[in-house]
């Protein structure tokens, strides 16, 4: 499934022949296994039949769907995407990945408040980024373009005024001056004919992003104008980007970042060029409540029952090795050691290696044991202190 491809050129390709010839053959072996399954176990009406295992069901609704797109009696394509899901049957086998997916299941009902508490966390602070930054991120410095302009003869203000963002600051937001602000009035000689704009209603402050000045490259400088936002480029748009505030949708995309602690940092920047500083308190909340505590509250509750899943079947473990006798108590013993972790296991290897190295002492312990039990069946109280 993995090396199928549409390309025209595929089909009827040797590669493909190939792997027409390998869908064939595990098809063919997953029937023989699930007939061997029911021959076995029955089919539905028994208590442990097959179908009465959902891992049974996933083999099943595999093996009918490879037949149905080998046959081409429909079009399936969707369908034998399931085959993929087969390789979870692998959990079954490694005991502890098995243990670690069971242990993930069980904590389900713990994740419920985590998951209450979490979507207070988006509902909450998407409201409020909504009402604090909505708009505010879609403000670029562009460059006053006159042409097409008009004055009025008895104001003397210049009319239909357009703004370009430049390719270097479209990635820059801004607050001030905004040209929605800013007056421009004709102060042309018409004497000498010299032609020459003044600008009026220019606000700045120290607090927020303001775009430059007049310059070599902008003569009239630039002015914080309405464009687009961060990330509008990947969507081959300039008016349409993820990172806003514009609505509750997009403010969720926003705390996801903070929650996964994708890049939430750009974000406080971009808040703090477009509104001002004292928007950092507000970013860190969010990163400390989404992507540190709630991120291992989840952890926490994992680890936890994780633990106690252990601990039972350790538990269990004991009380069987307590209830038998004999042989089988050795048997019990040693299914015990075998669920002790690498550590305890690492330790042992070092202890028996600290055990080794005193052998020789036991040996001249025991030579001198048997000296001095030569003349007396018993030791003398001096070679036991020997």
């Amino acid at each position: 499934l993995a090396l199928d491809t549409k390309t025209p050129s595929y089909q009827g390709s040797k590669q493909s022949r190939q792997l027409e010839l390998a869908d064939y053959v595990f098809t063919g072996f997953f029937t023989v296994e699930a007939l061997m399954k029911i021959g076995a176990w029955g089919f539905v009406l028994a208590p442990n039949s097959y179908l009465r295992s959902g891992w049974n069901i996933l083999d099943f609704v595999i093996v009918v769907t490879g037949y149905i797109s080998l046959g081409g009696m429909a079009n399936v394509t969707g369908l034998r995407g399931i085959r993929a899901l087969r390789p979870l049957r692998t959990i079954t086998r490694i005991k502890e990945m098995k243990n670690l997916v069971g242990s993930i299941i069980a904590c389900l009902p713990m994740l419920l408040d985590v998951i209450i508490l979490m979507a207070f966390y988006f509902v909450i602070f998407g409201i409020m980024t909504v009402q604090l930054f909505g708009g505010v991120l879609r403000n670029r410095c562009g460059a006053p373009v006159f042409d097409g302009a008009t004055t009025d003869a008895e104001t003397g203000i210049v009319q239909g005024i357009s703004y370009v963002v430049p390719d270097e600051w479209k990635g820059d937001v801004c607050k001030f001056p905004r040209s929605k602000d800013v007056t421009w009035l004709n102060v042309s000689d018409s004497d000498s004919g010299e032609w020459s704009l003044e600008v009026s209603g220019i606000m700045q402050t120290e607090w927020a992003f303001q775009c430059p000045g007049p310059s070599e490259e902008y003569p009239h400088g630039l002015f914080c104008t309405h464009f687009g936002n961060p990330g509008a480029e990947g969507y081959g748009r300039d008016d349409v980007g993820y990172n806003s505030y514009d609505n509750i949708l997009l403010a969720w995309i926003c705390l996801f970042q903070c929650v996964t602690l994708q890049d939430w940092s750009f974000l406080m920047y971009h808040t703090q060029d477009a509104v001002h500083w004292w928007t950092w308190p507000l970013h860190f909340s969010l990163y400390l409540m989404g992507g540190v505590l709630i991120v291992n509250l989840i952890l926490a509750i994992i680890y936890v029952n994780y633990q106690k899943q252990q601990n039972e079947k350790l538990e269990k473990m004991e009380r069987e090795m307590s209830s038998v006798d004999g042989p089988k108590k050795k048997t019990a013993f040693s299914r015990i050691k075998s669920h002790h972790s690498k550590a305890s296991m690492a330790g042992s290897k070092k202890s028996s290696k600290r055990l080794g190295g005193s052998r020789k002492a036991s040996k001249s312990f025991g030579s001198a044991m048997r000296m001095s039990s030569v003349g007396s069946r018993k030791p003398s109280l001096d070679s036991m202190k020997a």
